[in-house]
């Protein structure tokens, strides 16, 4: 009776150790598969910054290229703004030339 206790009890052991083991396996397997997935989440948020970093130096540059056209604009018409002041001087001045004549 006492062998066949020692059998079964050594039986049980083995099998909880047999478990320990699975358990552990389990585990490892686990927390590789968490690993793996925060690798994969780390990578897509990288490519993410990445887009954004690109999308922000594409808006960075056009607002430059904006502020240029607005500054040649602006050059523009105050150039013609100068040029009609000039064209009214003239005619001012020929008006007074007339008039003192």
């Amino acid at each position: 009776k006492t062998k066949k206790l020692e059998s079964d009890l050594s039986a049980v052991s083995q099998k909880m150790q047999e478990l320990q083991d699975q358990a552990s396996s389990a585990r490892e397997i686990a927390e590789g598969e968490k690993l793996k997935k925060l690798e994969d989440d780390l990578f897509a948020e990288s490519e993410k910054t990445k887009k954004l970093e690109s999308d922000l130096s594409a808006v960075s540059q056009k607002m430059q290229e904006l502020q240029d056209q607005a500054s040649s604009a602006r050059e523009i018409a105050e150039g013609e703004k100068l040029k009609k002041l000039e064209d009214d001087l003239f005619a001012e001045s020929e008006k007074t030339k007339k008039l003192e004549s």
